[in-house]
């Protein structure tokens, strides 16, 4: 199992709240995101590796690039 967080985004763009999920790989982790952030502009992050990014009602969309912050 792998350490993955959905980091949930307020209309500024800013983190207002976050939910840490134990999954065995990234497919799975999006599907477990899906359930947290159906209405709620959100990013899927594995340590500091953006895996997914949600707009309200859409996604998940992969990230620009393959990028490592």
């Amino acid at each position: 199992m792998q350490h993955y967080r959905a980091y949930f985004l307020d209309q500024d763009g800013h983190i207002s709240n976050a939910v840490d999920m134990e999954c065995t790989d990234d497919e799975q982790a999006k599907e477990c995101a899906k359930k947290f952030v159906s209405d709620r502009n959100a990013e899927l992050w594995q340590e500091d590796r953006l895996i997914a990014i949600y707009a309200a009602g859409k996604g998940p969309f992969p990230p620009p690039g393959d990028q490592q912050f």
